[in-house]
């Protein structure tokens, strides 16, 4: 099936190198892995919608801060979807009366990414200006994030 999609790009004159499709096509498959475990049990804890906020805002934020790495691909796709439905099931059932704790949280990981900056990984080493524009865009988001946290 990959090999087909593979040469279908190429017929259709969309030039892509190899190596890169191969590691498309991983991704995604580690995707589909994660919502096709995530998602029904979602459903089952009654969080789909809390889990669906959490990956929205969180995604980007992990595409330019990094983090931690596990040596496995499973382990990462069972990690995150576990991270996932935790912090889907808090946040629909632990009142939050005050703000204030989530500010603060909020502000230490603003300067935890200031002061660390992003994380590369063996596999995956960035360059120093890559780390400083990623951790920048961080930056930016988190920064974001904390004009919507004292909107609400």
């Amino acid at each position: 099936m990959k090999e087909k999609l593979y040469y279908l790009f190429k017929e259709n004159n969309i030039e892509i190198d190899k190596d890169i499709f191969e590691y498309g096509c991983k991704i995604l498959k580690t995707y589909l892995i994660y919502f096709s475990f995530l998602i029904p049990i979602a459903y089952l804890l009654d969080v789909v919608f809390e889990s669906i906020i959490f990956i929205f805002f969180y995604t980007p934020l992990k595409r330019y801060i990094g983090g931690f790495h596990f040596n496995t691909p499973k382990l990462c796709t069972l990690f995150s979807i576990f991270t996932t439905l935790i912090i889907a099931f808090a946040s629909k059932n632990v009142a939050f009366e005050n703000i204030l704790p989530i500010y603060i949280i909020t502000l230490f990981l603003f300067f935890v990414s200031f002061k660390i900056g992003t994380m590369d990984h063996p596999n995956k080493r960035l360059s120093t200006k890559e780390k400083k524009v990623y951790t920048k865009n961080a930056l930016i988001i988190e920064l974001i994030y904390l004009i919507l946290i004292q909107k609400k």
